[in-house]
């Protein structure tokens, strides 16, 4: 299932949607390919389309027939499949995400929760995310470097994503006024990251691969996360080896003694001599799953160990 213009989803957006809605796919698949090429109108009734059913009003669920030869009673088992497995992982992620929001935690009930999501992924869509991922910048600047149809939908996406808490405004003196990340929007690369996992696993044909837009702006806005020691200090070029022999993409984290992590573009800084490699699903894997370590390093190996473990603990390891 492909939109009708040939549109398929950005990596994670739609599984996202799916995982805590019950909209039926082609009707979230036609309200991001509406959100893309800027139709308002249509926009917005799927958009409150996807509220309500945000907001727990489900249709009745029918009660199931099942042929006769099938019968279930204390002794029967019914098991889950992996992709349903995975589904409800999804929607986990999102439910602990939403619980870290800073002005209280929400539950997928609350209204706000459905245009906190909504925000997150029409912003990844649009790739408003992506262009603040490494710094602050004004509206001008994000007008400048995002392929958008109108100047009015770049204001329109980083008004959402600041109305729910996932950007904010700062005030420079001499640039103006400039939106920079918040954590929490840091912390949305895990809902992301496992609904991108259940698309490539699944083979879904109605979103898009991940591409290294969204392996380099993923990493930058996680870096920041992790917790390292105070004595740390040095520089790791996280690569991530794309699918089909379409390159390499990633960031480069910097490390400085009592400071958080930053990362930055430039994996071809040739004096970074320290390394963090794997494949999409290597990288995906192992922030994701405690067991998994999967990625490859050279030169101060500590480094980059600490700094790949830190991604799982900041995304996806347990609650302090």
């Amino acid at each position: 299932m492909i939109g009708e213009n040939g549109f398929r989803a950005r990596a994670g957006t739609l599984t996202l949607l799916y995982a805590v809605s019950s909209i039926r796919r082609e009707t979230i698949l036609r309200i991001l390919e509406s959100r893309c090429a800027g139709d308002h109108e249509l926009a917005e009734e799927c958009a409150e389309e996807l509220a309500a059913e945000l907001e727990g009003e489900y249709d009745e669920i029918e009660p199931v027939d099942l042929p006769g030869d099938i019968v279930l009673g204390p002794g029967a088992k019914l098991q889950i499949s992996p992709k349903g497995r995975e589904l409800v992982f999804v929607t986990r992620t999102v439910e602990r995400w939403l619980a870290k929001r800073p002005g209280g935690a929400l539950s997928l009930e609350d209204p706000l929760s459905g245009a906190a999501i909504q925000a997150l992924v029409y912003g990844w869509s649009a790739t408003v995310v992506h262009a603040l991922a490494g710094e602050p910048r004004s509206l001008r600047e994000l007008d400048a470097i995002l392929d958008l149809p109108n100047s009015e939908m770049v204001a329109e996406h980083v008004e959402a994503l600041e109305a729910v808490g996932l950007l904010a405004c700062e005030e420079d003196a001499v640039l103006g006024e400039r939106y920079v990340a918040t954590r929490w929007l840091r912390q949305s690369i895990a809902p992301l990251a496992a609904a991108a996992r259940l698309e490539r696993r699944d083979g879904m044909e109605d979103t898009a691969p991940i591409d290294a837009l969204d392996a380099s702006a993923g990493l930058m806005l996680a870096t920041p996360l992790v917790e390292l020691p105070s004595d740390l200090s040095g520089a790791c070029r996280l690569e991530v080896e794309l699918d089909d022999g379409a390159g390499m993409a990633g960031a480069v984290a910097q490390v400085r003694p009592g400071e958080p992590p930053s990362a930055d573009l430039g994996l071809d800084l040739d004096q970074v001599e320290t390394e963090a490699t794997g494949s999409l699903e290597d990288w995906l894997d192992t922030v994701i799953e405690p067991d998994a370590k999967r990625i490859r390093t050279r030169g101060d190996r500590k480094l980059a160990g600490i700094l790949v473990a830190g991604l799982h603990r900041a995304l996806f390891g347990p609650e302090p």
